[in-house]
C-alpha cells in the first residue's frame, strides 16, 4: 500500500473532480477544445465554452459546471479555481456494419471516451491568463466558418 492520501481522504488538498465517462465522441474530436482550456481559470473556460460553436462545448459546459459545484460543495473558492487538468481518454468501442453492395457488410467503429476535469485552488495570475487567451483565439477562428459567436444560455 502506498502511504499517500487520496483527495477523497484528505480534506486539505485543494483539487476538485469531475468525470464524464462513456460519452459518446471520439477522443480525436474533443481533444482540441480541451486542450485550450487548460491552465485557464474556472471562470474564463466555463465563458469560453459557452460561447464557442463546437457540438461539444455544450457537454463540456456541464462538465465543467459540475466540477466547480464539486469544488464549492469541497470549500473551496469558485473565483480561485484553476483548470489544473483536463483530458480525455479512449473509452469502450463499439463495432457496427454497415450494408454494402453485393450482401456485403462493411465494418465501422464508434468510439467513446472519458473526459476528466480537476480544478485546483491557486492564486491566479492576470498576465499569464491574458496571454493564453489570446493563443485560443486562433484556435476559435479557425474553428468559426462565419467567424461569429452566439451566446447559448445552457443553465
Amino acid at each position: 500500500m502506498s502511504n499517500q492520501k487520496s483527495p477523497k481522504e484528505d480534506k486539505n488538498i485543494k483539487i476538485a473532480v469531475a468525470k464524464l465517462r462513456f460519452f459518446r465522441v471520439s477522443c480525436r474530436k474533443a481533444r482540441p477544445l480541451i486542450t485550450s482550456l487548460k491552465g485557464k481559470s474556472a471562470q474564463e473556460g466555463t465563458a469560453y465554452l459557452k460561447f464557442s460553436s463546437n457540438r461539444l462545448s455544450l457537454y463540456l459546459y456541464k462538465l465543467l459546471g459540475s466540477c466547480i459545484s464539486n469544488a464549492e460543495n469541497r470549500g473551496l473558492k469558485k473565483d480561485q479555481l484553476v483548470i489544473k487538468e483536463f483530458f480525455c481518454d479512449n473509452g469502450p468501442v463499439l463495432k457496427r456494419f454497415r450494408p454494402a453492395h453485393r450482401g456485403m457488410a462493411l465494418p465501422y467503429k464508434r468510439r467513446l471516451s472519458h473526459i476528466t476535469v480537476v480544478l485546483e485552488e491557486t492564486e491566479i495570475d492576470k498576465k499569464s491568463s491574458k496571454k493564453q487567451a489570446s493563443n485560443n483565439k486562433q484556435y476559435l477562428n479557425n474553428n468559426d466558418k462565419n467567424n461569429h459567436r452566439q451566446r447559448r444560455d445552457y443553465a
